[in-house]
């Protein structure tokens, strides 16, 4: 168990440093420099790139970049806030977006997991083709299509919720952002329950367990649920973390001050720490997700081999 997680981190760790350093390389190569924006002669350019290191050669600055990193040092802000240190520029919008991703994962998944098992109970009826039918849109329609529907219909239409971010009303500010990003989760996650389900309640074992004289009721929740759903957590990590990171279209609809917006802003501006950092923090979150599940995977499902990944 425990040199199986260390071999783990030991990958996880190899990998962020090789996405590291595969951003450093691909920023470099974007075109100008971080104070295009800025209304300065050639050689104030020259002196403000000297200042920050940014005249030092790829390489050098990429292993500067990795020591304080190491020591917590991400840099400062170019151009988004001059000279504010990355790591609280992000520490501010992070709980934001955190907030949003988690909030629409658990509507997601809450109503995902009842139309999947809705669908797998009432397999071949009108409740089941409504059910992929729904999924199937929401696997189909990415989530700002969502969000300006509803922006336009509830918020603008009907002037039931707000459509922009407010701080003095961050709840209901937040429900429509929610809905618009919950869509995909819903879909993803009942496809996954009715698959599974179906699968599982049409097995030899609980053709078995039926014999023995169990009733519905304890087969469903005993049997079914535990086998069904057990795959579905395989998703619920990555999905969170991808839902913070494919936030950035549905941020800047409804003004929503987060990761996405933020990360937006630093690749227009060429704001390289800015982009570094979030993008960092991201990658870190994704392989972190995924070592979680592996575990927790292992551990609910007793056929699985944690140390060698394989069913016994």
């Amino acid at each position: 168990m425990w040199k199986y997680i260390a071999k783990r981190i030991l990958i996880a760790l190899g990998t962020l440093f090789f996405i590291l350093f595969v951003l450093f390389i691909l920023l470099s190569f974007m075109p100008g420099s971080p104070f295009n924006q800025l209304t300065l002669t050639a050689e104030q350019i020259a002196v403000l790139e000297a200042k920050y290191g940014l005249d030092k050669p790829l390489m050098i600055r990429f292993f500067i970049y990795v020591k304080n990193m190491l020591q917590g040092d991400f840099g400062v802000s170019y151009n988004i806030i001059a000279d504010y240190p990355v790591i609280d520029l992000i520490g501010a919008k992070f709980w934001i977006s955190a907030k949003l991703g988690l909030t629409a994962t658990v509507v997601g998944t809450v109503l995902g997991l009842f139309l999947g098992l809705v669908a797998s109970i009432k397999h071949n009826t009108w409740l089941d083709t409504g059910t992929t039918f729904l999924s199937v849109l929401g696997v189909s329609l990415p989530g700002y299509v969502f969000a300006l529907a509803l922006s336009y219909f509830i918020g603008f239409k009907m002037n039931l919720l707000p459509i922009v971010y407010s701080t003095k009303h961050p709840v209901s500010s937040l429900i429509l952002p929610v809905l618009s990003m919950s869509m995909g989760p819903m879909a993803q996650i009942a496809r996954y329950t009715r698959t599974e389900m179906l699968d599982v309640l049409g097995s030899d074992y609980m053709l078995l367990a039926r014999t023995k004289g169990l009733s519905n009721r304890i087969l469903f929740i005993r049997h079914a649920l535990k086998n069904g759903l057990t795959p579905v957590i395989t998703v619920l990590g990555p999905m969170l973390v991808s839902l913070m990171s494919g936030s950035m279209v549905v941020e800047q609809i409804f003004s929503v001050p987060g990761m996405g917006s933020l990360l937006v802003s630093a690749v227009q501006t060429n704001d390289y720490n800015v982009v570094l950092g979030v993008s960092f923090l991201y990658s870190l979150m994704f392989i972190v997700s995924m070592l979680v599940v592996d575990l927790l995977y292992g551990v609910i499902d007793p056929r699985i081999s944690v140390s060698g990944g394989k069913k016994e």
